[in-house]
């Protein structure tokens, strides 16, 4: 690694991530097991000493009981020191009675601090062992990727880490669930028996109900997330939204589709789903069709209709054709065994390393363990993911041809804009879509479309789990020089979809009604976003009143300080004292004054629309701010990040404010506003950054704040 990746790296997300993993999953137990390891140690010494206590008190005890009178009186003439103090006769047996009864306490405890040890260093030492064998095995996985070894050796690999991984969870979840059980209860046995004869009935009133509420807790948690292990390797039901097409309903569509299997020698898809949206996939595994909650199994091909309206049949078919071709080889195996899961356990990964329950903490380093270990077998299989784009991509050109695949190539990218902007117009409740939103979107992709193919070849088109090569690549690899896209398409749909514009117009409905569900929350978010600052403005102040007040009672006190000089200082440097009094009291009053000015003018005021940052000639809006960070330093420094649209603001003074044109930053120096923290000052911000644009989204689609 070189000295400038060295220091990316270090300075990275990645290395903040690998550092968590590592103090987690490997140093804490590590940390745990030393502790394990060491502290019988320590016991064996305290155990010692409550056997010498227990047998001075004995013999202490017998001798009393040898001096016992006929009436029942022991001997004022045999005494003992117990606690710095002397005891004799009846007072004595007393003592050493109670002394006697909480030495046995504290030799019960001792027997616990006896059995926890072991486990608290197995259980650790087991759960770091299993953490470091796996960071291995993620290591050795990256490294073959990047040495290129087979595929099935890849598969093979991956399959082996799903039968591993399991245990592996259970013996770390376990394993440090117990060690921070055991730890727990050797730390707190031990302040009663590191001086078992003093309090101890207090001490154990207090430490052991600490004690056995902390372990019951523990378990439980380590119960829990120990039932959540076994969710982790479910593999998810993928979401599409659209319909099922039967063979009855589009026989010419399966029997082209079909003849491609046969030729391919592929296996023949079970499913055919069409919808408006995403780009073409085939996969295997469940697939949910929305809104219907319809769950289909087996091998899927997925066409989106709006795509298929923009491309000519001889384009439609090679793509389809390159989808075929991944239900042959170990493509096949890698699109139904590797992609489901391997997705499935992305998502659930990522969602347990964000929880913020502290009930899943035990989980958190496993989480964190497995994105790891995803991240090296994603890495690894990026070769492969090349390999079989560029293998389906031959495949298909030999069934159709190199030219149709690559003019498909780059009008599929040069649709992606013009759709998603069609479709972006769903993201809110409105009320004015267009009842067929294929035709909609081929409308607008003929219109704002640019033909220049030149513009796609650095393009990649986003498959449903991964990238693509670059379209560049793809047509290198078709040995296909670059195409026009000036060609008019000819409409075919209709021959291969009966009832063409009915099935368009109910695809577009149930696109909208899945999406709009969860609009309708956006957009009651977005109004709450909107609402929260009104029409308020929030003034931001320097410094306090206080501050000035003070400085300006100080250059008083400097003042007043010249009469006293005067009359009892006399030959004792009086002119130097006097002169350095009446400059401390001018510098503070100054300061007192300066710093009283700033308490009363705002360095900065928000504004629903506006925020004005004092020093600058104009006012910022919002929308022209792409972002804002705040850093701690001498003060704050508070950086605003303007859009290349916005019109960039000049000084009228000389002050805390440094702007930079070539990177559109804006830098605010000073202090923590009056009566606020960082964390306060940065919400309060970023408040009124989201309330306007909350509120232009909502006025881009007429909804109103008020709306419920």
């Amino acid at each position: 690694m070189s000295g400038n990746t060295a220091a990316k790296f270090i300075n990275s997300e990645e290395s903040n991530f690998f550092a968590k993993l590592v103090v987690f999953a490997i140093a804490l137990p590590l940390i745990l097991m030393t502790y394990g390891i060491i502290s019988p140690y320590d016991n064996f010494d305290i155990s010692r000493s409550i056997q010498a206590q227990d047998m001075q008190l004995q013999n202490v005890k017998d001798r009393l009981e040898q001096s016992k009178n006929s009436k029942g009186k022991y001997s004022n003439a045999i005494k003992t020191e117990i606690d710095g103090k002397s005891f004799a006769g009846d007072k004595a047996m007393a003592k050493v009675n109670s002394r006697l009864i909480e030495l046995k306490f504290a030799e019960i405890f001792q027997f616990a601090r006896g059995i926890f040890p072991p486990i608290t260093a197995i259980g650790a030492g087991a759960s770091a062992l299993v953490a470091l064998l796996l960071l291995a095995a993620g290591n050795l996985i990256g490294l073959s990727g990047r040495l290129k070894l087979r595929n099935e050796l890849f598969l093979n690999n991956f399959w082996l880490l799903k039968l591993v991984l399991p245990p592996a969870f259970l013996v770390q979840i376990i394993g440090l669930g117990l060690s921070i059980i055991g730890a727990f209860v050797v730390f707190g046995t031990g302040f009663i028996t590191i001086n078992p004869w003093v309090n101890i009935y207090i001490q154990a009133a207090i430490i052991i109900p600490l004690v056995f509420v902390f372990a019951i807790w523990m378990w439980r948690s380590t119960m829990r997330q120990l039932k959540s292990i076994k969710n982790l390797f479910v593999i998810e039901n993928q979401t599409v939204i659209g319909q099922l097409v039967l063979r009855d309903d589009a026989p010419l569509l399966w029997e082209k589709v079909d003849e491609f299997a046969q030729k391919l020698n592929a296996i023949k898809p079970d499913n055919i789903i069409i919808g408006i949206d995403g780009s073409f996939f085939a996969m295997s595994g469940k697939i949910s069709i929305e809104p219907l909650g319809e769950i289909v199994a087996g091998h899927s091909l997925y066409i989106p209709l709006t795509q298929a309206a923009l491309l000519n049949e001889d384009e439609f078919w090679a793509i389809i054709a390159h989808e075929m071709a991944h239900f042959s080889g170990d493509d096949l195996e890698y699109s139904r065994d590797y992609i489901p899961l391997y997705n499935s356990l992305s998502h659930r990964f990522n969602s347990l390393a964000n929880k913020k329950n502290s009930l899943f903490f035990l989980l958190k380093p496993c989480a964190w363990l497995g994105i790891y270990l995803l991240e090296q077998f994603d890495e690894a299989a990026e070769n492969f993911k090349q390999n079989r784009e560029y293998i389906a991509d031959k495949n298909a050109a030999k069934l159709t041809s190199s030219l149709a695949l690559a003019r498909g190539i780059l009008r599929f990218s040069a649709n992606v804009e013009p759709i998603e902007a069609a479709l972006s117009q769903v993201n809110l409740l409105n009320k004015n879509l267009p009842p067929d939103m294929v035709i909609h979107a081929a409308t607008l992709a003929k219109q704002t479309q640019n033909i220049n193919p030149q513009s796609y070849l650095p393009a990649v088109q986003i498959h449903r789990f991964y990238l693509h090569p670059t379209n560049g690549e793809r047509l290198e690899n078709l040995r296909v020089a670059v195409l026009n896209l000036d060609a008019e398409i000819v409409i075919y749909a209709e021959k291969y979809f009966p009832q063409y514009s009915i099935l368009c117009q109910r695809l577009s409905t149930a696109f909208y009604n899945f999406v709009q569900r969860d609009a309708a929350g956006y957009q009651k978010l977005l109004i709450k976003q909107a609402q929260i600052i009104g029409d308020a403005q929030k003034r931001f102040y320097n410094y306090s009143k206080l501050r000035g007040i003070i400085l300006l009672l100080f250059g008083a006190a400097c003042f007043g300080a010249i009469y006293p000089i005067m009359k009892f200082m006399r030959g004792h440097n009086e002119k130097t004292m006097m002169m350095g009094a009446e400059i401390a009291g001018v510098v503070l009053i100054l300061l007192g004054v300066y710093y009283l000015l700033l308490a009363l003018k705002p360095f900065m005021v928000l504004e629903p629309d506006f925020v004005f940052i004092k020093g600058l000639n104009d006012k910022i809006n919002w929308g022209d701010i792409d972002d804002l960070k705040i850093s701690k330093g001498y003060g704050i420094n508070t950086r605003f990040y303007l859009n290349q649209a916005a019109q960039f603001p000049t000084k009228k003074q000389n002050g805390r404010i440094r702007l930079d044109g070539k990177n559109r930053i804006i830098s605010v120096f000073s202090n923590v506003p009056k009566g606020l923290n960082i964390h306060k000052f940065t919400a309060i911000l970023k408040r009124y950054h989201k309330a306007y644009l909350a509120r232009k989204t909502l006025e881009k689609y007429d909804l109103k704040i008020s709306d419920n």
